[in-house]
């Protein structure tokens, strides 16, 4: 079982850890208008398209070109007593054949070869993963720059690099089919990023999401870090004097609509559900500033003990900053404090 589907894998591929994201994915779900056409392009055993209908109301479409896979979601489908549109084709295909308002695309790997597709296929919502977050987060800078044409850089915020890039992406190849996307909710953990994205018909709201994305330049050296949009000036040195590195393009804007998180908090749904709450929680809080600082980061720089994080930011609260703590980790702040007042409370606290 998971949530209200019974699944039989029957040999096929089932990841029981993305539990949590499908958990997700239904309470994003069931806070949005309905009813929608919901295409799980890559379903493998079905088991998120068929919860997509039995716990968010969807009007649920199932594909895999796999034969062992189209035949194990002909028998999910059967054994939850669901009437889903079952297809075995390639998703590229589906994408250029049909349309639906909402497009899920989660892939082994990278998203990128089914993007444009999805997009051109999706009227209102798309939902994209990405497993290659090492690419995505500067480890392998050349995949990175290969797939999704983006320079990546190893810094102290790169679960966020890679979240933003991977969103990015998704608005540059949304802009070239005249959409615009407002990102509705955003996340990374273990071995994933997931986006989900509102799309918007046309050219201005095209032009309007490209100008959310931009670069953000890197002093390896001091840790600072600055962000500039693709027609700002490109400073080329850090105040210390160091080369900087450009990361992007990738997305600047909002990670999350903050109206929707408060919606899928107020799901009954949730009240047994401590981790999902904790996040979306942490995600209302979260200042919208890109990037975050990570304290053991800063610590292990300075040659400093790490203060914990709730004194950082009450600290810094009573310094008179914005500051908050991250989705991205338990050890990261974000905060409109300059980096050499961060720097300080390492060594005097208060």
């Amino acid at each position: 079982m998971e949530g209200k589907a019974r699944i039989d894998t029957g040999g096929v591929f089932y990841n029981p850890r993305m539990k949590f994201c499908r958990d997700m994915d239904i309470l994003l779900a069931r806070s949005v208008e309905k009813p929608l056409e919901f295409l799980d392009s890559l379903s493998a055993t079905g088991v998120r398209g068929i919860r997509m209908a039995l716990e968010a109301g969807m009007d649920v479409t199932l594909n895999d070109r796999g034969k062992n896979a189209y035949r194990a979601i002909l028998r999910n489908c059967e054994i939850n007593g669901i009437d889903c549109r079952v297809m075995n084709m390639d998703a590229n295909l589906v994408y250029h054949t049909y349309r639906f308002d909402w497009v899920d695309v989660d892939p082994f790997g990278s998203p990128v070869e089914f993007l444009d597709g999805a997009v051109r296929c999706a009227r209102k919502f798309i939902s994209i993963t990405a497993t290659d977050t090492a690419p995505l987060s500067g480890t392998y800078p050349k995949a990175c720059l290969r797939k999704y044409d983006a320079l990546s850089y190893r810094t102290d915020f790169y679960p966020e690099v890679g979240l933003r890039i991977l969103a990015g992406k998704l608005a540059r190849v949304s802009a070239g089919r005249e959409k615009g996307i407002r990102l509705m909710l955003s996340w990374g953990r273990e071995h994933y990023f997931r986006v989900h994205a509102r799309l918007r018909r046309g050219g201005g709201s095209a032009d309007r999401a490209m100008e959310k994305v931009g670069y953000v330049f890197y002093c390896k050296k001091c840790g600072w870090r600055t962000a500039r949009g693709v027609y700002d000036d490109f400073p080329e040195r850090c105040n210390c004097g160091e080369k900087l590195f450009r990361i992007g393009p990738l997305w600047m804007g909002e990670l999350e609509d903050r109206e929707t998180v408060r919606k899928m908090l107020k799901d009954e749904w949730i009240d047994d559900m401590r981790e999902h709450r904790s996040l979306l929680s942490t995600i209302l809080d979260e200042l919208d500033i890109p990037f975050h600082y990570d304290l053991h980061y800063l610590g292990k720089v300075l040659k400093r003990n790490v203060p914990s994080t709730s004194m950082v930011v009450d600290a810094l609260s009573d310094l008179g900053y914005m500051v908050s703590t991250t989705r991205f980790s338990g050890t990261s702040i974000k905060t409109d404090a300059p980096l050499d007042v961060i720097k300080k409370l390492f060594f005097e606290g208060r």
